[in-house]
């Protein structure tokens, strides 16, 4: 396998969350250019754990108080009943694994088909350097309401697993070195 041998050395040795930084990452879908701030290490399991734990403190009066895009007491309860049920199916029965795990922990990964390497963690911040293209979507209210909910329990929409293909990114800074796509995939 050709990666970086001292980049899986710093994830192994690295215990819990630390900040990574990648500049210059490319969005497939969109294009958008940015840098992000990610906590590598993060686990998804924990932060799912902590949105239950914030779902069941929301109720739909709340939600129809302070969210705008709610027509309704019935629209409120439903999107928190559907997302609770989403949440709770997340926990007990995640997906199969698509990837294979090239650190110990698993921050690391690589798609078994195509090569392509992702990193998961923590989108702690997102500055961006060039806009992308966002296609215009008309979402019906209980997706809305469902997605004003969900930036309310303790920011699972901020975790991610970002592509580490040679073209998508300038470089990644982590625990105090820093790597580049042409690095990165050779075997030195």
């Amino acid at each position: 396998m050709k990666t970086f041998p001292s980049f899986i050395q710093a994830l192994n040795d690295s215990h819990g969350g630390r900040f990574g930084y990648l500049y210059g990452h490319i969005s497939k879908s969109t294009g958008e250019i940015c840098n992000r701030k990610i906590q590598v290490g993060f686990s998804y399991g924990d932060l799912l754990g902590r949105a239950i734990t914030a779902a069941s403190k929301i109720d739909a009066a709340t939600v129809l108080a302070n969210c705008e895009a709610c027509p309704d007491i019935e629209t409120a309860t439903d999107a928190l009943t559907e997302l609770r049920a989403q949440y709770d199916k997340r926990q007990v029965s995640p997906r199969k694994p698509v990837f294979t795990s090239i650190d110990d922990a698993g921050r690391l990964k690589m798609h078994p088909e195509t090569g392509v390497i992702y990193i998961t963690g923590l989108q702690v911040s997102r500055q961006v350097i060039k806009p992308g293209v966002h296609k215009v979507v008309q979402s019906a209210d209980k997706t809305l309401v469902k997605r004003w909910i969900e930036k309310r329990c303790d920011r699972i929409t901020d975790y991610r697993t970002l592509r580490l293909n040679p073209n998508s990114w300038d470089r990644f800074v982590y625990n105090g070195n820093i790597y580049t796509p042409k690095g990165f995939m050779s075997a030195e």
